[in-house]
């Protein structure tokens, strides 16, 4: 059986957002990098998937309509 203390999950989150990038509808069920680390591509449940420039922090392009329920998994 696995246990977790309370004190542990109490602790600090160790990932700390940087940056907001504002563009999907709903919830974000997946993200990916690509390798040179400044790019990421982003899956929603608005059924779109978005490609991000993270140094310029805005949106590179939107993909609309390439699923019928929400987008599970992306690949960069």
């Amino acid at each position: 059986m696995a246990y977790t203390s309370r004190k542990a999950a109490a602790t600090k989150p160790i990932l700390i957002p940087t940056i907001t990038l504002k563009g999907h509808g709903n919830w974000i069920e997946t993200m990916a990098y690509f390798p040179d680390g400044e790019r990421m591509i982003s899956g929603s449940w608005d059924k779109t998937t978005r490609q991000w420039d993270l140094k310029a922090r805005k949106e590179i392009e939107e993909a609309r309509g390439v699923c019928k329920g929400r987008v599970w998994a992306v690949a960069a």
